[in-house]
């Protein structure tokens, strides 16, 4: 709202509105019911971590949906979030007893 205030252009399509709500949709109800079943499927402590995925889902759906431009800084973000969710999901257990062994 406050960038209409300042004159910026608001959708003025259908397809514009609608490609808004589909990000409202997939990008927020979907998200949130996702993580609700993973709550229950795989814990708290595993779930936790995929929530970092919200905003390269949200990056995506608007690429694909809004026709935005996916930009390098976008994809190194997204790389960022991943490389992240790798090392926080890292069997760390699995890997002091393997070079204990060794």
């Amino acid at each position: 709202m406050l960038e209409w205030l300042n004159g910026a252009a608001i959708p003025s399509t259908g397809s514009a509105w609608g490609g808004i709500a589909g990000i409202v949709v997939f990008a927020s109800l979907l998200a949130f019911s996702s993580f609700q079943f993973g709550l229950r499927q795989l814990g708290p402590s595993l779930t936790g971590v995929f929530m970092y995925l919200m905003p390269p889902y949200g990056v995506l759906m608007a690429v694909g949906l809004l026709g935005e431009r996916l930009e390098a800084f976008h994809i190194a973000g997204i790389a960022l979030v991943m490389a992240g969710i790798v090392l926080a999901t890292f069997p760390v257990a699995w890997l002091r007893e393997r070079l204990r062994r060794a």
